[in-house]
């Protein structure tokens, strides 16, 4: 039906019966028109009525609706329950519209056009000329692979059942005004160009749907876009609605979604995609292939939804907005850029990127590895944990915080920067370091207002200063300044400031405050080389104040005669903000801290006596000229006067003189360690006596019955253990208090059938000891002794019950011994020495009771000892040589002894003895240099003393005897001992 020129060309079927429909032939290849052409044309068919239809037939027909040259409209209504079927065919419907309208008018969702079961194709296209209109209404494709395709601006679909079939659906440039529904096949659609799909619905239905956005810009509303597997998203700019599929792919397109759920994700292409996360959306993950791509999750977003992050090659960048929680490793990767800002906290794990931003946001990275971290004009907080590492930080303006943690390293970064912003404006920045040993030659520190030190080591740059505004350095921290260091800014110490490296010279300069906090040191060194004895030294350039220990280490033998600076304030000081307790030993002199106002410094100094200034000689003196005599003038001569009286003159009392008093020499300071050497000789002196114990304190005294039981049994086995305390008082040396303990054991045998007469016995012993001893000086003294002996004995004895009898022994001790100063290890070295000892008495019996014995005994003893200790140079540059000390012991004194005899033959012997004793020898004495200066110790222990002592013994019938005695010893050594033995005769 064609509609020319002007005129109008119209069928209307009104409930025409089935003969009356219009069915082309069975063959197929029938074509419908229904055209106007020319303006003012009408082509218009009406299709009506229950059973009222076009009805194509098996072939393939085709149904041609079209509008050209400013026609009217070439219009196919469809209307009350009117039909068009296109049976099994493959048939097509097209509408083309070129300045006029063609109209397929059906306006229901199903039930008027129907396509049958053959692959259907339905066609809308429309021209841009003024008038177009391709409506392609209301259409099914039911059975078969159906097809629509409207094209054009001004062509219009209203809506398309799939049907069964895998149906495509194209809307390029042209607009759906209710919707797509693929039904049961796996269905396509494609959304091309400036096509309009506002408020329709596009539905894959059943089986898997593909649809397709090519060039389009647009958006999908909520819910209106849904069944489709697969979204296909290219050269695009797209906001996708709710919705839920399985994944979408991207191609060189911005891509919103917007509370879109992909099971699989996101998948992007070798071009540029750009896609924004909105919402609760919901992806298997994101992976954007090559090309330089962008990912930005908002605010609204929550990163954890997302899966993996994938920016693929090229140069990508992922932006996080507003984000929080905790970013698991390997979560991100691929993305060069990594951009945090918009109140984000966070914590991402491993990753690695070119470029880390930070934009008013926390963040805390592990084993995040970045070429640049970098930060805004906000303010950032950066938690460095793990092994995460950087070339550079730099945090820009605000005022920005960096937290390094003790897992964390600096050595992992070239540099971390408080930063300024583009007007220069710093902010407040804190960096704190937690647990770190940083070295500020390998990591630079720079433009930081406050540089927290917890638990950690800073070690500054020589090259370089640190420019801060305050270094806080807490109680478990410490700052390394080794060669010349600068600290351009305030300090404030609470832990450890160390100059010390074993040699003197290192310099400080702090151009700002210092504050000195509770329990804070400062460390250092000083060389005495005898010249000018240098030692490390710190400059404040601002005011001191608090309170800090300093710590001096000495190397070096040769002291000076000097005062040796180490600490100058330029500004305020009370002269207490620095102090040493400790006395520092510089070879053989000792120096101690002080301050000097004169110059605000605190400096070591020592005291040496001052060299004798010669008394000058008398110079000769001229002696006066005497002048001439002049001849004598003749005087008037006065009238004689009567002479008045006068007092007598009274003797001139003589006014008392005020003695001149001598000026004492300063005494040098020197080192308590020269009198410590000579005092352990001394105790070696003391140790070797009571290895020389005589006869009753070392194994009981004498036994009865001695020739038959040990010419029956052989032999007798003892064992002794000796503990005592007290002190040396040397005169000239210093007062040493010790503790000492001594363990001892022997045997012996009976010899007595080489003598006519009494009792012979020879034995042999050894045993170990130590000492420890104290000087209580400045520094103080400790001294270890310990070690060895053995020796030999003999003794004889004419009765047990009077007579004469004698004990003679030599033995050998051999100990190592220690000294240690103000707890610094000075020196060991070897001390051995030989004993020889002879004691004798005679017992007198008083009382002749065979029950209760008393018997008074004169004893003497004389014990000489040569002790030796071996040479040796200090951990203080000492030299210790001429170390023997040789000791002539002499004992005179009277012992009594009583006996009581019990029932069941045991038999108790206690005595008392009272003994002069006198040191004819002991002038020890060390010859101590340190290359310049010699100086002597001495321990001299020579002169009177005394001791008593109380014992007894306990013989029991079984042949074992047990004994032990109790002393006192006064005047050149103050000693109060206990010993106790057991002998067992076998």
């Amino acid at each position: 039906m064609r509609a020319e020129g002007t005129g109008n060309a119209s069928n209307i079927s009104a409930g025409m019966h089935y003969p009356n429909n219009i069915t082309p032939g069975p063959d197929g290849g029938q074509t419908f028109e229904v055209s106007a052409t020319g303006s003012g044309s009408r082509a218009h068919v009406i299709v009506s009525s229950g059973t009222g239809l076009i009805r194509t037939g098996e072939g393939a027909d085709t149904i041609y609706i079209s509008s050209k040259s400013g026609g009217t409209a070439g219009v196919l209504d469809v209307v009350n329950n009117g039909q068009i079927y296109l049976a099994g065919g493959d048939d097509t419907i097209v509408l083309e519209a070129d300045g006029g309208t063609a109209k397929l008018n059906t306006r229901v969702k199903v039930g008027s056009v129907l396509g049958g079961d053959g692959n259907d194709t339905f066609i809308a296209r429309a021209t841009d000329a003024a008038g177009s209109l391709a409506d392609l209404g209301s259409v099914s494709g039911e059975g078969g692979i159906d097809t629509v395709e409207v094209s054009g601006k001004n062509a219009t679909i209203y809506s398309f059942n799939g049907g069964d079939g895998d149906d495509t659906f194209v809307l390029k440039d042209g607009s759906v005004t209710y919707g797509f529904f693929g039904g049961a096949g796996d269905d396509t659609a494609y959304i091309i160009d400036a096509a309009t799909i506002t408020g329709a619905s596009l539905h894959g239905g059943d089986g898997q749907d593909v649809i397709n956005f090519l060039r389009f810009s647009g958006a999908t509303e909520d819910y209106k876009v849904a069944g489709w597997e697969t979204f296909n998203v290219q050269n695009s700019q797209l906001t996708l609605g709710l919705t839920a599929t399985q994944i979408i792919n991207v191609a060189n397109s911005n891509l919103t979604l917007r509370d879109v759920t992909a099971t699989v994700g996101v998948a992007g292409s070798d071009s540029t995609e750009n896609v924004i996360i909105e919402k609760g959306t919901t992806l298997g993950g994101i992976a954007l292939g090559n090309g330089n791509d962008s990912l930005v999750i908002t605010a609204s977003a929550n990163h954890a939804k997302l899966g993996l992050l994938d920016g693929g090659g090229d140069n990508d960048t992922l932006s996080m907005v507003g984000q929080s929680g905790v970013v698991a490793d390997n979560r991100i990767q691929n993305f060069e850029t990594i951009e945090i800002s918009g109140g984000s906290d966070l914590i991402v794990g491993r990753t690695q990127t070119e470029t880390l931003k930070l934009d008013s946001s926390s963040v805390a990275i592990r084993n995040v590895s970045a070429k640049t971290i970098t930060g805004s004009a906000g303010n950032e907080f950066l938690n460095i944990q793990q092994a995460s590492n950087a070339e550079s930080v730099d945090l820009g303006g605000g005022s920005d915080t960096v937290m390094v943690g003790p897992d964390a390293s600096t050595a992992n970064f070239g540099a971390i920067n408080g930063g300024t912003d583009a007007e220069g404006e710093q902010g407040f920045d804190q960096l704190q370091l937690i647990g770190q040993n940083t070295d500020l030659a390998k990591t630079r520190l720079d433009e930081w207002e406050l540089i927290e030190l917890q638990q950690s080591a800073l070690a500054l740059d020589p090259s370089r200063a640190l420019t801060v505004g305050t270094l806080d350095i807490d109680a478990n921290s410490q700052v390394l300044a080794l060669g010349t260091s600068t600290i351009a800014g305030d300090v404030v110490n609470g832990g450890n400031i160390s100059l010390s490296n074993g040699a003197a010279r290192d310099l400080l300069t702090i151009t700002g405050n210092y504050t000195g906090e509770e329990g804070s040191t400062i460390t250092a060194d000083v060389g005495f080389d005898g010249v000018t004895c240098p030692a490390d030294y710190m400059r404040i350039g601002g005011n001191a104040s608090g309170h800090s220990a300093v710590k001096l280490t000495a190397y070096g033998a040769s002291a000076c005669n000097t005062k040796i600076p180490v600490i100058t304030v330029d500004g305020l000081t009370d002269g207490t903000n620095f102090t040493s307790d400790e006395l520092i030993i510089g070879g053989l002199y000792v120096y101690q801290w002080t301050y000097d106002a004169s110059d605000k410094t605190y400096k070591l100094v020592t005291q040496w006596p001052e060299p004798e200034k010669p008394e000058p000689e008398p110079e000769p003196q001229p002696e006066p000229e005497k002048p001439e005599p002049e001849p004598e003038k003749p005087q008037p001569q006065p009238e004689p006067q009567p002479e008045p009286q006068q007092p007598l003159p009274q003797p001139e009392k003589p006014q008392p003189q005020p003695e001149p008093q001598p000026q004492p020499e300063p005494t040098p300071w020197v080192s308590p360690t020269i009198d410590g050497y000579a005092n352990i000789i001394s105790l070696a002196q003391l140790q070797g006596r009571s290895i020389a114990d005589g006869l009753y304190y070392r194994i009981g005294g004498l036994r009865a019955g001695e020739a038959d039981k040990l010419g029956k049994n052989g032999l007798v086995a003892w064992g002794r253990v000796i503990g005592g305390t007290g002190a040396i008082l040397p005169e000239p040396g210093v007062k040493t208090e010790y503790d000492r303990k001594m363990v001892q054991a022997g045997v012996d045998f009976e010899l007595s059938n080489l003598l006519p007469s009494g009792t012979l016995i020879g034995g042999v012993f050894g045993g170990w000891g130590s000492v420890d001893a104290g000087m209580a000086t400045t520094p103080h003294i400790d001294i270890d002794m310990q070690g060895g002996h053995g020796g030999v004995y003999a003794s004889y004895w004419q009765s047990i019950d009077e007579g004469l009898w004698i004990d003679a022994l030599a033995a050998y001790q051999f100990n190592e011994a220690s000294l240690a100063a103000g707890g610094l290890h000075g020196g060991t070295t070897d001390v051995d020495g030989w004993i020889a000892s002879i004691e004798t008495s005679y017992r007198y019996r008083v009382n002749t009771g065979l029950a209760d014995r008393l018997w008074i005994a004169p004893v003497a003893q004389l014990v000489y000892q040569d002790v030796d200790m071996d040479g040796f140079t200090d951990n203080f540059g000492v030299t210790i040589s001429q170390l023997s000390g040789d000791s002539l012991m002499a004992l005179a004194g009277v012992k009594a002894e009583t006996e009581t005899v019990f029932e069941n033959g045991v038999i108790l012997r206690p005595w008392l003895r009272a003994d002069l004793q006198y040191e004819a020898l002991a002038e020890n004495k060390v010859t101590a240099t340190d290359g310049v200066n010699t100086l002597n110790g001495i321990s001299d222990m020579q002169g009177m003393s005394y001791r008593v002592s109380a014992g007894a013994k306990l013989d029991l019938n079984s042949g074992v005897s047990a004994y032990g005695s109790v002393e006192y010893s006064g005047e050149r050594t103050k000693d109060l001992s206990g010993k106790i033995g057991l002998a067992v005769q076998f």
